[in-house]
């Protein structure tokens, strides 16, 4: 998938009702649909309300057309959608309690993808392709159009995020690439031993390196930069000051991982590692992107039973990652 694209929906079919999207929780899946949902924007809705729990609500609390948003969470939240008078639903998540929450709101058309037994709920239930079909393309089907073959996510910054970035890089007195080895699933973290021989190959370079994660990658990250040169920022940020961090590196390094999409969204020079996932369904939106994947005949493999000690993730060589980085940005 690629930056750019541009997508014109059915005439008639989002212009002047009002629209509600049933949108992600998870920040990669959240960015992921920011494409579909500024086609519906751009097609002049009455009303644009948005669904949505967790990192999702920060993601779409920051698209410029300032869609209305509902708290998935909220006790009242189905009254509140139900006042709002929407005639059109697009549910983008698989689940059957998202289409129930829906149904529930009594929305006259309400569209999604046949999972479950989630279509008798659905006045029109589209059945997922059987070929890999990317996360940021899959949901132009319910407008009944193909994807627009360039599409960019979207993530804006706010000005005292990019400020509070600049405060804790005040110690990183070079050019730095941030490194973002963990996700919410162990089996797609690079090995701690890989991400500290990256780190000091591309250190020669000149670069700092910026650890970036969740404060649940504590641990972890203290291994990988220990003794290492490397400013480790784990725990430390918001989403958004992650965000205004990578917005400044020079090149990401990221897994599949929430980090890796905001790099995408933010253009910013990327190399992606993928062991157990398939970039064909969640790979980087981006032209600046270099994808390196796993050498194991088992990926990928979708298995979430492998855990942290994936043999694909650890087949995925520094010295290949060193070289990408400097492919893209001529280190």
């Amino acid at each position: 998938m690629h930056n750019g694209g541009t997508a014109m929906l059915p005439e008639g079919l989002v212009t002047g009702r009002r629209i509600l999207v049933v949108g992600h929780s998870f920040l990669g899946d959240a960015l992921m649909t920011t494409p579909f949902i500024r086609a519906l924007a751009d097609s002049g809705p009455d009303a644009l309300g948005i669904l949505a729990a967790g990192h999702g609500l920060d993601v779409y609390g920051r698209l410029p057309f300032a869609p209305i948003l509902h708290e998935r969470s909220e006790p009242s939240v189905i009254r509140r959608i139900r006042q709002t008078g929407y005639d059109l639903a697009f549910v983008l998540k698989d689940d059957l309690s998202s289409v129930l929450a829906v149904w529930r709101c009594a929305i006259k058309e309400r569209r999604g993808f046949a999972r479950e037994c989630s279509s008798i709920f659905l006045t029109r239930a589209v059945r997922p392709s059987n070929a890999p079909v990317h996360g940021a393309a899959r949901h132009f089907a319910l407008a009944g159009i193909p994807a627009p073959p360039n599409l960019k996510t979207e993530y804006h910054l706010r000005a005292e995020e990019r400020a509070r970035a600049s405060v804790l890089l005040a110690e990183v007195g070079t050019p730095y690439i941030v490194l973002a080895p963990s996700t919410t699933r162990p089996e797609k973290n690079w090995p701690v031993e890989l991400c500290r021989e990256y780190i000091q190959r591309i250190t020669q370079s000149g670069q700092t390196v910026v650890l970036l994660g969740a404060g649940t990658d504590r641990q972890r990250h203290s291994l990988v930069s220990k003794e290492s040169g490397a400013l480790d920022l784990t725990g430390l940020t918001t989403t958004g000051e992650a965000a205004a961090l990578i917005e400044g590196a020079t090149c990401v390094v990221a897994c599949d991982s929430g980090p890796m999409h905001l790099a995408a969204a933010l253009g910013r020079p990327l190399v992606a590692l993928f062991g157990q996932t398939d970039p064909a369904r969640c790979g980087p939106c981006s032209t600046q992107a270099v994808i390196l994947r796993a050498t194991t005949a088992c990926s990928p493999c979708l298995n979430h039973r492998c855990g942290s000690g994936a043999r694909c993730m650890a087949s995925i060589p520094a010295d290949k990652v060193c070289e990408a980085c400097m492919q893209l940005t001529g280190l």
